[in-house]
């Protein structure tokens, strides 16, 4: 189950919203299923002829007057006050939440609905079941949507009616996540993912424009980044890539300067470096002209300055060891470490999550070395759809490396050194061979996301296996490998059987502030 938040200003323009055609004329028979008042069908506008959107206009009023009164008493603007004008705030007060089931789940009841309309009230402290003084709010069912997805969408005001205060929920997105993965369980619908705060930061839908306009005028970006993507996603793979090929600081310094990345570093009393922040020369501050720079966790937790340190360090050891082999020869190895490691990881003898941690890097840099566009380009998207499936919630954050997890580090930096590796002869073997373990590992390390319902997780592990399984499908072809059978990529999860929804009585319906009008109940 799919949720989404968000927050306004004018109450009555997101109930007419609601209650009409949509944007696109998506919306169906538009119907009150719940409301804080424990009666819906009180608020239900009456019908006055065979049409989805006839409602009698006298009781229509009636709903945007019942559902905005607590903000009317307390002379709310319905519209954002201006910056320093009293009365601004960054969020306002009216709180759309919708709630969403995939296509494959097929429809809920207006019962089912209701009472989870009613838990998230409850949950975010809304409006809890047992505070007669909590905020205004209706739940309105359309019918399935353009795309075959039943759903509801749950309209408050953010105002308390015993009061007339404004209420601020806490962890309103969390504790949303957190219900609707209770009623999946409960429903046997099937699973999303958790908030587990393991995403990478997104972009704004200014600097994805942006990056379309660039395009469209033949900018690409970075050569080792996505092309199209936005600033901030190449320069998170341009990052993530060069530290992984990278020794020490200098080297992940000097890196990123060959690349075209703008670097400046942020140095400590002792005049030590201890931050750095990246740019695109061409992605420039409107207003002043200048670069934009992101500093590394803002790209990624995992590429601040302090954690890319230690990483290094963790292989510096490793790699003294080393002598240089053929490009052969470090593929050879680096299939026998993820075969090892995807054996630690379904066998549990050392912990996952640095494994998880250093798969990327590994493929970020076969990438690199890698002869031919397709080939690259293959194994490049392996790596950024892996993404994901490498960043650990802060509860399960391992900082020791096991052996196995290191035997993949050490691979990395020693794919790293290679100049070419081609898809002929004994490379070609070894390519195969590599990508092979490398498929495998990844289906552990999706099983074992999926296992700990970090769903995301999983698919990310899942739709980097399918990128590595096209490579072996397309090298196959192009000079069949002995004994070779390929890689299959099963798919994530099935719904489930859905069970009947918990039953609960309704509360007895509740006034509280007699200044604010209760709706009055109508005949059927």
């Amino acid at each position: 189950m799919i949720d989404k938040i968000l927050k306004g200003w004018d109450a009555k323009g997101l109930v007419r919203y609601l209650m009409g055609r949509g944007n696109h004329n998506e919306h169906t028979m538009p119907t009150v299923i719940g409301a804080w008042q424990n009666d819906p069908g009180a608020l239900q506008p009456d019908r006055n002829g065979p049409g989805d959107f006839d409602f009698d206009p006298e009781s229509y009023n009636e709903l945007l007057e019942h559902i905005n009164a607590a903000a009317e008493a307390a002379e709310l603007p319905r519209r954002q006050p201006e910056k320093g004008s009293p009365g601004h705030t960054k969020h306002g007060y009216v709180w759309h939440c919708s709630l969403s089931l995939g296509p494959e789940d097929g429809e809920l009841s207006f019962a089912q609905w209701n009472e989870i309309a009613r838990d998230v009230m409850d949950r975010t402290g809304i409006a809890p079941e047992a505070d007669a003084g909590g905020c205004r709010w209706i739940a309105v069912h359309h019918g399935k949507s353009t795309e075959g997805n039943d759903h509801i969408h749950i309209a408050a005001v953010l105002v308390r009616q015993d009061t007339g205060r404004r209420f601020y929920p806490k962890d309103d997105f969390g504790k949303t996540r957190k219900a609707m993965r209770e009623w999946e369980d409960k429903l046997g619908l099937r699973a999303t993912a958790i908030n587990d705060r393991t995403a990478a930061p997104n972009v704004s839908r200014g600097e994805s424009e942006k990056a379309k306009v660039r395009q469209s005028e033949g900018y690409e970006g970075f050569s080792r980044g996505e092309a199209g993507k936005a600033a901030k996603i190449q320069l998170r793979q341009v990052v993530t890539e060069t530290a992984a090929m990278s020794a020490d600081s200098e080297e992940f310094l000097a890196g990123l300067r060959d690349q075209g990345v703008l670097v400046h570093l942020h140095h400590n009393e002792q005049g030590e470096i201890d931050g750095y922040a990246v740019a695109d020369p061409e992605d420039r501050d409107r207003k002043t002209g200048r670069p934009i720079f992101f500093g590394g966790r803002k790209l990624a937790p995992e590429l601040s300055w302090v954690k890319l340190q230690r990483s290094w360090a963790e292989t510096a050891n490793a790699d003294a060891e080393v002598p240089p082999k053929r490009a052969h020869q470090v593929m050879g190895d680096a299939a026998r470490a993820a075969r090892g490691a995807a054996s630690a990881v379904r066998d549990r003898t050392e912990p996952p999550e640095q494994i998880a941690r250093s798969v990327q890097p590994l493929l970020a840099s076969w990438a690199r070395v890698a002869e031919g566009a397709q080939t690259r380009g293959d194994l490049t998207r392996a790596a950024w759809k892996y993404d994901r499936a490498s960043r650990m919630p802060r509860s399960t954050e391992v900082t020791v490396a096991g052996e196995m997890a290191q035997a993949l580090r050490g691979a990395t930096r020693q794919m790293s050194a290679l100049r070419i590796v081609s898809g002929r002869g004994q490379q070609r073997d070894a390519g195969m061979e590599l990508a092979l373990a490398l498929a495998n590992l990844l289906l552990e390390l999706a099983a074992w996301h999926e296992q700990n319902r970090r769903l995301h997780h999983a698919d990310a592990a899942l739709a980097s296996a399918r990128s590595i399984a096209r490579f072996g499908e397309t090298t196959n072809a192009t000079a069949p490998v002995p004994g070779w059978q390929g890689i299959h990529i099963p798919d994530r999860g099935r719904a489930r059987d859905r069970a009947p929804a918990r039953q609960r009585p309704a509360p007895t319906p509740v006034r509280s502030d007699p200044n604010v009008p209760a709706p009055k109940p109508r005949r059927r």
